[in-house]
């Protein structure tokens, strides 16, 4: 945990220089040292050595053997067998994820947040559990998240096509990119009416209360898609203390309110936002909405940010920012408490 704390806490310090008249390198700079970190790492994350084993088998099928691999996503085992066709190791492979990862997330934090403000974008990012950690194990559904995240420019832009294009190439590294086809429809840089606004916050409550319900009339979509995702994940999660639905209930209401005041830009990605915090209640009747959450969380790390800028009252501002830097950092630390995760998340280098 310690070295992960400490080059977590460079990267924040250099985006914090970003405010500065002189700072014009400094999420840049944050940015390379988060690369650094995730291109270098060796068997950091529950699922990395099982994804070095096999890109090492896929790289001695031939092509017409590629049928035979563990996956069944197309792209991610081309991907593999074409990188090791040319030489490259899974070492430089994960470097390339690590790439995506950073190259559309700088663009994307460079691009919408204000400067002041883009040191708390790159902490939640490092301390948000379902982000950069989670990330550092699940590395197909991360080139799909990063797609998807991508493509959100595209509705800004309305360009259907080009965001279909990407969903696809997401799809063929992870299926679930799939179901955020319908995002461009509903996410799209309109006005949100009164109506529509009232019926999302039920809903929140609706779905926490009998989302059972709503899942029973998915589950042949969710068959048809990908079969073995829903047998993966088809476990109930856990309510807990209820902290966290309460608290996202609070920033779903406040996204809400907040939405029409917003330029178009700013408006989808705060959609995408309230789509997670209603499907987040759905993680607690099947664990599967939780990991399809992940796409949509992502923005979190533009709408966060976003919102506490828009604070008048500095002492509010400063008070709202505190809450979300702490509650992620703890989130960070509970992670490394877990049994599991302390055991899969010892950094270390391939040069070790």
């Amino acid at each position: 945990m310690l070295t992960t704390l400490i080059i977590c806490m460079v990267a924040i310090v250099l985006a914090w220089c970003a405010r500065y008249k002189n700072g014009n390198y400094a999420l840049f700079a944050s940015f390379a040292v988060i690369f650094l970190f995730l291109a270098l790492r060796y068997d950091y994350g529950i699922d990395y050595m099982a994804y070095y084993d096999v890109f090492n088998a896929i790289g001695e099928l031939s092509f017409s053997q590629l049928g035979q691999a563990a996956f069944n996503d197309w792209g991610y085992v081309f991907s593999n067998w074409l990188f090791a066709q040319l030489g490259l190791n899974f070492y430089f492979y994960v470097a390339a994820v690590a790439f995506l990862q950073c190259a559309v997330l700088y663009n994307v934090i460079k691009e919408n947040v204000p400067s002041e403000f883009q040191w708390l974008a790159v902490a939640i990012y490092l301390f948000n559990p379902t982000f950069m950690l989670i990330q550092c194990s699940a590395i197909r559904q991360t080139i799909a998240i990063f797609l998807f995240l991508y493509s959100i420019r595209f509705i800004i832009r309305r360009k259907p096509l080009k965001f279909i294009v990407c969903i696809i190439l997401g799809g063929l590294f992870h299926r679930s990119c799939l179901f955020m086809m319908p995002i461009y429809l509903v996410c799209g840089p309109f006005k949100m009416k009164s109506y529509i606004k009232l019926s999302v916050a039920c809903a929140y409550w609706v779905l926490f209360f009998y989302g059972g319900f709503f899942i029973d009339q998915l589950i042949p979509v969710i068959n048809y898609i990908n079969p073995k995702y829903l047998k993966s994940y088809n476990v109930a999660g856990q309510v807990g203390t209820g902290f966290f639905i309460m608290f996202y209930f609070i920033c779903l209401l406040w996204w809400l309110y907040s939405i029409n005041a917003v330029d178009e830009k700013i408006n989808v990605y705060m959609k995408v936002s309230i789509i997670f915090f209603v499907t987040l209640v759905l993680g607690i009747w099947l664990m599967m909405f939780a990991r399809i959450g992940y796409y949509f969380s992502m923005t979190l790390v533009v709408t966060i940010p976003l919102m506490v800028s828009k604070i008048s009252k500095p002492l509010y501002q400063v008070a709202a920012t505190g809450v979300f830097f702490l509650l992620y950092f703890y989130r960070f630390y509970l992670h490394f408490q877990d049994e599991l995760c302390r055991n899969y998340y010892i950094y270390k280098t391939f040069f070790e």
